[in-house]
């Protein structure tokens, strides 16, 4: 969030704010291009605005000293609007909020952006200036930054997170809009302890986020280098490791998702339509290194799996996924396989490949925790699961045995078209 302010001085401000209501519009955030669920994102804003109203009570004999308030929640989705209109019924009925759906008011004060300019285009110069005579003290415009689950968009995040991002979103907003009333510098939360510091505290709220810049690189992992392919020694085992240090050096179609503890990237070699690998940014060698301690870990990379799979099926809902880790991997860094199981794909090329996503060599997360909660750690025995790797190829759908690649990749492609 950003605020532009006045020079307006504080006395003036208050005299103004006792004549005249103040009035804050603000758009439904993150319903629209962040893509949250209206059912997930409007109970959220309720909550945070109902907080608002009921600690300000706008009037003039308020104890605030910043005069008369009207809220009006924007969005051109009739349905959005109703979903406010059933939680805040009351507010609206107590004149403390209204609900739009057009642009610009009745008397035609313009809501700031691009839809803004092409309608002063349209109505041409003349009527544009008798608006400015009108309306010639400009208003104040707060940015804010709200949290979205798409990943057609920057920085998204799982919906557990976003509600809460998107509640801190809100709060912000209010925040700045108080300190713009009364005539007072607003500061985000957190950014002065930032700047005395020099803190990298994770952001508390998407506000920050702005402010610290998009795709924050920082995370607990050591600052050494991993293994990157221009350093001299590198072996294809630490290939994986150079995302973890500097994921926003990478393209899209590389890493598709990164914050301070987890990188998601697109498997280079896709064994499916759609692969890819969930790792922490903590540096876990191999699976074996697991402990109980890391429960809550496992939790999270299987979140993040769910994440993922809930945003390419919007796009493909014909697609059915798998998560789970090899028993034997072959790379360093914990890594969770997130994989459609259509198997299409050139890079399946063999017994292995196939056999290490369709036999006991593959397990769920949910097998990893409850093996982590009753003993304390990992241990697969190699030479029993490697031979897995050998056994005869089987159809994961239908269970007929496949006596070549060739023959596989025919048959599963017969699946896929009959589904």
């Amino acid at each position: 969030m950003h605020s532009f302010f006045s020079s307006d001085n504080k006395n003036q401000r208050r005299k103004l704010n006792k004549e005249n209501i103040v009035r804050l519009v603000f758009p439904s955030l993150s319903t629209g291009l962040g893509k949250v669920p209206i059912g997930e994102a409007v109970p959220v804003a309720c909550n945070v605005i109902k907080e608002f109203l009921s600690k300000h009570k706008f009037n003039e004999h308020n104890n605030d000293d910043i005069g008369s308030v009207e809220l009006i929640l924007y969005d051109p989705d009739p349905n959005v609007l109703k979903a406010y209109e059933t939680q805040l019924s009351q507010d609206i009925k107590e004149t403390r909020l209204r609900l739009v759906n057009e642009l610009f008011t009745d008397k035609m004060s313009f809501i700031s952006g691009l839809e803004s300019r092409k309608i002063l285009e349209a109505i041409g110069p003349v009527l544009a200036s008798e608006i400015k005579k009108a309306y010639s003290k400009p208003g104040i415009i707060i940015y804010v930054v709200s949290p979205n689950v798409s990943s057609t968009q920057s920085n998204p995040v799982i919906i557990s997170e976003s509600k809460k991002l998107l509640s801190d979103a809100y709060r912000s907003m209010f925040d700045a809009f108080l300190c713009i009333i009364r005539g007072e510098k607003y500061t985000p939360k957190g950014q002065e302890e930032k700047s005395k510091t020099e803190s990298k505290e994770k952001p508390k709220s998407a506000f920050d986020v702005l402010m610290q810049g998009s795709r924050d690189s920082s995370s607990s992992t050591s600052k050494s280098s991993f293994g990157k392919k221009a350093n001299k020694g590198f072996h294809w085992q630490n290939a994986l490791l150079g995302y973890l240090e500097n994921p926003e050096k990478y393209p899209d179609n590389e890493v598709y998702f990164y914050d301070n503890e987890f990188v998601i990237i697109w498997d280079k070699f896709p064994k499916a339509k759609k692969h890819f690998l969930v790792m922490p940014r903590r540096r876990i060698n191999f699976i074996d290194e697991l402990t109980s301690d890391d429960l809550q870990l496992i939790q999270t990379m299987k979140e993040k799996g769910e994440w993922v799979i809930e945003r390419i099926k919007q796009e493909d809902p014909k697609l059915r996924f798998r998560m789970g880790f090899h028993t034997v991997p072959s790379m360093k860094q914990l890594h969770m396989h997130v994989i459609s199981q259509d198997f299409i794909s050139p890079t399946l090329k063999n017994k292995k490949h196939w056999n290490s996503f369709t036999t006991e060599f593959f397990k769920d997360p949910d097998e990893i925790s409850k093996t982590l909660q009753e003993n304390g750690k990992i241990h697969f025995d190699k030479d029993f699961y490697e031979e897995l790797l050998k056994a005869p190829m089987k159809c994961h759908l239908c269970k007929k045995k496949m006596n070549t690649v060739p023959e596989l990749r025919e048959h599963l492609l017969k699946h896929w078209n009959n589904e």
